[in-house]
């Protein structure tokens, strides 16, 4: 048997033969990029032989250059009348002696006040648990990387994000290039959305894709281009938080950083390979220091909410005109139970209930629940309700043992090992711990954990017209439509937030309807079963309906539409309210003037109050 051609792409990456996967114009492209490369390579070469004996740049001076850069961001700070410390501004981290010599380059977004000392002024800070992650993974200035931050100013990442103006933007991002221009990495790395956000956005970066085929088939390389001649390769990897969450390092936990991590495995090994440097082999599928204690001391806790809020401030003294969301301090005492969640007496004792079911031999079985009992004789209606139920209940379940997986060195009081998660008070308690005990650098949606965005976006009754929650502005959205959610989102980091949007959903799902009309609805099947809905004013769109209920004497009608198109109902601020055919005239401390209006349209048979599906 032949044996199968590859060819050197760069350095230590052998690749199959692209012949063998592409043809056209497809294999021409490719053909052109990687002559590129090999020329790159040629050069690199030269530059070697002749830079023997030299040790750093002659044109650009790291340590000089950043004293610049520092002098010229706090003048800028002082100009708008908020001075910040010189000390909470981090250089880049490399190799002894020629930092910028390092072939492989750590590109993150910006330091925060998550670390043992704030006035440390380098990348690689080790106080970090992000910067840790890394490191054990295989990338540190020891192991000839550098580590540069895009925003070197220590501040909450939202803020560099999305309050940073474009002059403070564009001090950070000068020095920032400058170093890139400077720096002789053959392989930049791209951690976390916001930094590969900021390099597909920043103007003079040319990136081409090149997706790759054979063994690293689904990975795509960035080159960086100038005047079309190749500089360098960037690759975009996942931040170092979506894979602390997952605590367990049961069966479960495993089999989530096999198919969570190992996307991120081969890029980092793909990194490794071109910039000639070894790492650790699958450490994020196997490697069970992935399982970071995020749990601080109340001291620690306490000082770094002061560092914070000084930040915080100085922010606001020079962004008057930006807006900031309340800032909750963990110095003040913190309330019972989850601070951004509210369930009543009736949502826990239905979710409660729901557990039950897990105690029944099979779902078609007929519920002995005076909550979710359904009043008819009507056998398929029946089948129906217990579907549906027995549904919520595998919902309950799974957040349960995801919430437990996300949240290992909680309090001993509710230990994983100790917890029933069938009792709704003792899950509430769980979820506390994300806010009250657990400190996170994640903010936006592309930094939650793979498990946690698989299972939110599996929920039809958490998506817009169809379509699944992406961003985190849709998860503030849904955070605001549901009733149970209480707060600013805002001020919540990603998970947490999630984690309140789906505890508020699964409240919402297990209330059943009242009794004195389980004899008029259906559930029916696919296309109908879920409905899109919108503000019938503004035409936005809300989360659609997962188990909508139709007229059983008029199945081709929905039997709410009636109080949904209606004047005045305005949906438009997202104010909370138990369901959106609710007219707004009606009561929404109880269902009962709703659904005796609902008694009215069927017995009155107005079909010009019905609205076509």
């Amino acid at each position: 048997m032949q044996a199968e051609q590859r060819l050197r792409l760069f350095h230590d990456l052998w690749l199959e033969d692209p012949e063998q996967y592409f043809s056209g114009e497809e294999l021409i492209r490719i053909q052109e990029l990687l002559r590129g490369i090999r020329d790159f390579e040629a050069g690199r070469i030269q530059e070697s032989i002749a830079a023997q004996g030299q040790t750093e740049s002659a044109t650009w001076d790291l340590d000089k250059e950043f004293e610049l850069f520092a002098d010229r961001e706090c003048a800028w700070w002082d100009l708008h009348g908020a001075p910040r410390p010189k000390e909470h501004l981090v250089r880049p981290s490399g190799p002894p002696g020629d930092p910028l010599g390092a072939p492989v380059a750590c590109h993150l977004f910006n330091p925060t006040f998550s670390v043992g000392d704030p006035c440390y002024q380098e990348t690689q800070d080790l106080s970090n648990a992000s910067i840790s992650q890394i490191h054990k993974a295989g990338f540190s200035a020891e192991n000839n990387c550098l580590l540069l931050d895009h925003f070197a100013r220590r501040d909450d990442s939202k803020y560099c994000a999305n309050v940073y103006s474009e002059e403070i933007s564009e001090i950070h991002e000068a020095f920032v290039f400058g170093l890139r221009s400077a720096m002789k990495a053959v392989v930049e790395i791209c951690w976390g959305a916001n930094v590969q956000s900021r390099m597909k956005q920043y103007p003079g970066i040319n990136l081409v894709p090149l997706p790759l085929w054979g063994s690293y088939a689904g990975l795509v390389l960035y080159l960086e281009m100038k005047a079309n001649v190749f500089q360098r390769f960037i690759i975009f990897v996942s931040h170092p938080q979506q894979f602390m969450y997952v605590q367990s390092n049961g069966e479960r936990g495993q089999n989530w950083r096999h198919r969570f991590g190992l996307p991120q495995d081969r890029a980092l090994e793909l990194a490794a390979r071109l910039g000639g440097i070894q790492i650790t082999p699958n450490f994020y599928q196997l490697d069970p220091r992935l399982i970071a204690n995020l749990r601080l001391t109340r001291e620690v806790k306490n000082q770094r909410d002061i560092w914070k809020g000084q930040a915080l401030a100085q922010l606001k003294a020079a962004f008057p005109n930006s807006e900031f969301p309340s800032y909750q301090t963990r110095l003040k005492p913190a309330r019972r139970g989850f601070q951004y969640l509210h369930a009543t007496s009736e949502d826990l004792s239905a979710a409660t209930q729901v557990f039950e079911l897990e105690k029944l031999p099979n779902s078609g079985q007929t519920l002995d629940l005076p909550r979710l009992r359904c009043e008819t004789d009507d056998e398929t209606l029946l089948k129906q309700r217990n579907v549906r139920l027995q549904e919520i209940a595998e919902y309950w379940c799974e957040l349960g043992q995801l919430s437990l997986a996300f949240a290992s060195p909680i309090s001993a009081a509710i230990r994983a090992s100790e917890i029933n998660l069938h009792n709704i008070c003792q899950f509430q308690k769980v979820l506390s711990c994300y806010h009250q005990e657990t400190e996170s650098e994640c903010y936006d949606f592309e930094d939650l954990p793979h498990p946690l965005v698989e299972f939110l976006q599996a929920q039809d009754g958490l998506r817009f017209d169809k379509s699944p929650i992406s961003s985190r502005d849709e998860l503030e959205t849904a955070f605001w439509l549901l009733e149970r959610c209480k707060g600013n989102p805002k001020e919540l980091n990603v998970l947490v937030l999630a984690i309140s949007v789906l505890a508020a959903y699964g409240w919402m799902i297990a209330r059943s309807r009242r009794p004195s009309v389980d004899d008029l609805l259906i559930l029916r099947a696919s296309p109908n079963n879920i409905v899109p809905r919108k503000c019938g004013s503004c035409q936005r769109p809300y989360l659609d309906d997962p188990y909508a209920y139709w007229a059983k004497f008029s199945p081709e009608r929905k039997l709410w539409r009636g109080f949904r198109d209606v004047p005045g109902f305005n949906i438009t601020e997202y104010p909370r309210r138990p369901d959106i055919y609710f007219k707004k005239g009606l009561s929404i401390a109880t269902r009962v003037a709703c659904l005796i209006e609902a008694r009215k349209l069927l017995g009155q048979k107005r079909k010009a109050d019905e609205i076509e599906v």
